[in-house]
């Protein structure tokens, strides 16, 4: 499988479509409710194999963080759209940076709970995938704020 990856890699890297990973958090608007939080989810689980996007979302206080990862023009396009959506507001990019693989290439969009499980399977997760220090700090702050 890591070899098909790296291929992978190698292919998308040669048409222009290098991995990136971006990490930002944002603050939902007033109106929105927890019901809508799944609505996001359904959606951009629905859409994100289309444009070639894996990741997750953490939703806590009112607040959001998300972790996006694929071929760096689809993550700008994204971010363009959801800088637009009027369900938050204050985006703030946190960490952009290159990658040479998916660290979560099964989570089309995973919805990450605020519980001490979930935030403790999470961080499982990140160490398997050998995900860069500077997401856990930012995660971590995240969850402490």
């Amino acid at each position: 499988m890591r070899f098909c990856e790296t291929r992978l890699s190698r292919q998308r890297k040669a048409q222009g479509l290098a991995m990136h990973r971006i990490l930002y958090r944002s603050v939902a608007s007033d109106d929105f409710r927890s019901d809508d939080l799944f609505k996001v989810i359904e959606v951009s689980a629905r859409n994100n194999p289309e444009r070639d996007v894996t990741g997750f979302l953490l939703y806590k206080a009112g607040r959001f963080l998300q972790f996006i990862e694929g071929p760096q023009e689809n993550l700008g396009v994204l971010l363009s759209q959801l800088a637009k959506d009027p369900r938050h507001h204050d985006v703030e990019l946190l960490v952009d940076t290159p990658a040479s693989r998916r660290c979560f290439p099964k989570w089309r969009m995973q919805r990450i709970g605020s519980d001490d499980q979930a935030i403790a399977e999470l961080t499982d997760a990140m160490r398997a995938a050998g995900l860069d220090e500077k997401f856990a700090a930012e995660i971590r702050r995240f969850l402490q704020a």
